[in-house]
């Protein structure tokens, strides 16, 4: 490599590394900063490409990035979780990385037939692969990143969130507001994106301590194996979680997936403020549970629950009075006779976020099966009701099956963790 390269590479990690001083400040910070750009980049995003191109450039964009986001899941293969509460050691970086290669080919593979299949234009196929593989870089830059949390650093995942981000974002815009093209800036984010990972995930991790890059070839088999059941369960929620954007762009009239994509967005908002809380307790209860601390490990789990219940009352006052004059400004859309289906969309999302806290918890139990037939369940459901409640009540229908799908998926897994629980206890008790 080039030496003044190098000295430039050298000097970008001490800066984003930083010192170890307040370790524990600078990862809840930079892990809400992270969070926070990240979610609110999609909504960027949209909202450029609907101000910049109009409704329909707009609709197609939703569309793509949805379907990047459901092959995401792929390239994720359920592994963070595992990955960050692997506190022993069972499987090194190199087992992770080369899991992860794997998953993220799948992922471009999967891409590329979603794109050349179906009734779509050229444009619209060539839109729809470059967000598969502009998604699949945050997949692929996830496996550094739980890295990192698993070190105890977890500041460095949410600078490289952060840094990755607002590069490719920036590209997009720019590129946008110059060309007028929506292939060129998601093609412009792709290139940002490639640059990003390199440059803030793979350059710093050299930098971390003790990372073994070992690479053995049954631990990837077994933690394949280990995963798949969380990477179906992952592919099924995405599915459950997105089924009401499909079902409005397949049956409802054109620019409806755009106003659809921007009532949508409080869900995002409080998933966001729950993360702040979850992340950091991840490793924390992975410990507790370890130490076999149940009474502090539910007493946690359900201080957790009354938090998202206390945040989703908020937003729903938020949202009834505030919610549409705030989002007609933001996405520049007609949007007064969604406030019903708002308000539907922000009870949903208090309850996914719940169920993304008992999806943590059930892979800290490590009862993996029980994701995959809550999952499978809610994706049967979504089959049946979805189209028909969107045929017949439109945007207010859509709303409606979402915060269902959401509900039901609440009580399998809280059932699910009672039982892990108890069965836990139970062997506790007869141990001793």
């Amino acid at each position: 490599m080039n030496w003044s390269l190098e000295i430039a590479l050298d000097r970008i990690r001490k800066l984003v590394i930083g010192s170890e001083e307040n370790l524990r400040k600078k990862n809840i910070l930079w892990n809400m900063v992270g969070s926070m750009v990240y979610s609110f980049a999609t909504m960027l995003l949209s909202v450029a490409v609907l101000r910049v191109l109009g409704e329909g450039p707009g609709d197609i964009f939703v569309y793509a990035f949805t379907a990047g986001q459901q092959l995401l899941t792929i390239a994720y293969f359920g592994v963070r979780t595992f990955h960050i509460t692997d506190i022993g050691g069972e499987y090194t970086f190199g087992d992770y990385l080369a899991l992860r290669y794997i998953t993220c080919g799948i992922t471009v593979a999967g891409g590329l037939v979603w794109a050349l299949t179906g009734d779509r234009s050229r444009e619209e196929a060539l839109i729809l692969f470059l967000m598969v593989f502009y998604k699949m870089l945050d997949g692929f830059a996830d496996v550094y990143e739980s890295e990192f949390q698993r070190s105890g650093r977890l500041h460095l995942t949410g600078k490289s969130s952060t840094f990755r981000t607002l590069l490719s974002v920036t590209a997009f815009v720019v590129c946008m507001y110059t060309s007028r093209s929506l292939r060129l800036s998601c093609a412009a984010a792709v290139a940002a994106g490639i640059a990003g990972v390199w440059l803030f995930d793979a350059v710093i991790l050299k930098a971390v301590p003790d990372v073994n890059y070992r690479v053995d070839f049954w631990h990837c088999r077994r933690l394949l194996v280990s995963c798949l059941s969380i990477a179906l369960a992952s592919f099924l929620e995405l599915y459950v979680f997105s089924a009401a954007k499909y079902g409005v762009y397949n049956y409802l009239e054109e620019g409806a997936a755009s106003a659809f994509n921007a009532i949508f967005l409080p869900t995002s908002i409080i998933n966001l403020a729950a993360g702040f809380v979850l992340r950091p307790m991840l490793t924390m209860l992975s410990r507790r549970w370890q130490q076999q601390a149940i009474r502090h490990f539910c007493t946690v789990v359900a201080k957790t629950v009354l938090l998202i219940a206390a945040l989703t009352v908020l937003a729903l006052g938020v949202g009834w009075f505030a919610g549409i004059p705030v989002l007609e400004l933001v996405y520049h859309l007609k949007l007064s006779e969604y406030r019903n289906a708002l308000l539907i969309i922000v009870a949903g999302g208090g309850l996914y976020a719940c169920t993304t806290l008992f999806y943590y918890v059930l892979v800290i139990l490590r009862r993996q099966a029980a994701l995959l037939i809550g999952y499978g369940a809610a994706a049967a459901a979504a089959l049946v009701i979805t189209a028909p409640m969107v045929r017949r009540w439109g945007m207010a229908g859509a709303a409606a099956s979402y915060c269902a799908l959401m509900g039901m998926l609440v009580l399998i897994f809280m059932l699910c963790s009672a039982a892990g629980v108890l069965r836990a206890r139970a062997a506790l008790r007869k141990s001793q």
